[in-house]
């Protein structure tokens, strides 16, 4: 398990926290490159979601971060929605990346009307 700096304690069991039908949910992911900094430099970070899933009419997902052992919040200067071709992609530009070490990344929004919706 990757030492990270953001840790949370759950009360329900995995099979109880997984999205049923019409649940609203955001994504949570575990990012590790695989590539030394020197080599490449992460500055964009494009995510196709699963189409089964409902998504917000809007462009911006507001509470878009970066988790990780330095620091509990690495902010993003853009974290858009896009729609192309019946697929959904989001594009996350974050403000800071100084590492390669593993990261959690959440998209999400603020507003809980907003969040993705479970098929």
């Amino acid at each position: 398990m990757p030492d990270l700096n953001d840790l949370t304690f759950n009360t329900l069991s995995f099979y109880d926290r997984k999205a049923r039908l019409g649940y609203k949910i955001e994504y949570y992911m575990l990012l590790r490159p695989k590539t030394l900094p020197s080599d490449y430099v992460i500055d964009k970070m494009v995510f196709r979601l699963p189409e089964e899933f409902d998504y917000p009419a809007i462009l911006n997902l507001d509470n878009c971060k970066m988790i990780g052992k330095v620091t509990s919040d690495i902010p993003s200067t853009d974290c858009t929605l896009n729609r192309i071709d019946r697929n959904s992609y989001v594009t996350m530009i974050p403000k800071l990346y100084s590492d390669h070490a593993v990261k959690i990344i959440r998209l999400s929004f603020t507003d809980e009307d907003n969040l993705f919706t479970a098929p």
